[in-house]
């Protein structure tokens, strides 16, 4: 996915979403648009990442958890015009055992879950679930595991005001 957006007069931004297949990073650059000119030349040039596979797991079972987004958050940037940046093309969805596999430039990444699980808590109501791997050229110093929380489980009886089971509720 490629989108222009414009900022503030004379700047815009483009970003480059290659799909979650690709190996290649997001592109994100700010630029100046020259006052009168009407057509800009921008050359992208996609970067490849460096692999990382890790996985989603319940902490109690151990088990794999499937359809996980996990967002991969890398070393902060400030914007600057001109200057293109490129970084993970994250969220990317867990597979049936809770394996996630994603593309990351070098450098400190936390990978984290995005959005609520079903059957497992709210990271933010447990605290940190994160992982911080660092990245290097040669590979990932360890693969990131993400532990989540089983949710309470309810059994719900509807009734009467006088205690009897109401049929179909």
């Amino acid at each position: 996915m490629i989108a222009i957006n414009h900022l503030k007069s004379p700047q815009y931004r483009v970003l480059v979403f290659p799909s979650e297949e690709s190996s290649y990073l997001a592109y994100n650059q700010s630029l100046k648009w020259p006052v009168g000119e009407r057509l800009k030349e921008v050359e992208v040039k996609l970067r490849k990442g460096i692999r990382v596979r890790g996985r989603v797991v319940s902490r109690e079972s151990k088990a794999g958890v499937s359809d996980v987004e996990v967002l991969a958050r890398g070393p902060q940037f400030e914007y600057e015009a001109n200057v293109p940046r490129q970084y993970a093309a994250s969220p990317v969805l867990t597979d049936a055992e809770g394996f996630f596999e994603i593309y990351c430039p070098p450098g400190d990444h936390t990978f984290q879950p995005q959005g609520r699980i079903r059957g497992f808590l709210n990271s933010r109501d447990v605290g940190v679930v994160s992982r911080i791997v660092s990245v290097k050229e040669q590979g990932p110093t360890d693969e990131p595991e993400i532990s989540l929380a089983d949710a309470p489980r309810f059994r719900l009886i509807v009734t009467t005001p006088d205690g009897k089971p109401v049929t179909g509720a």
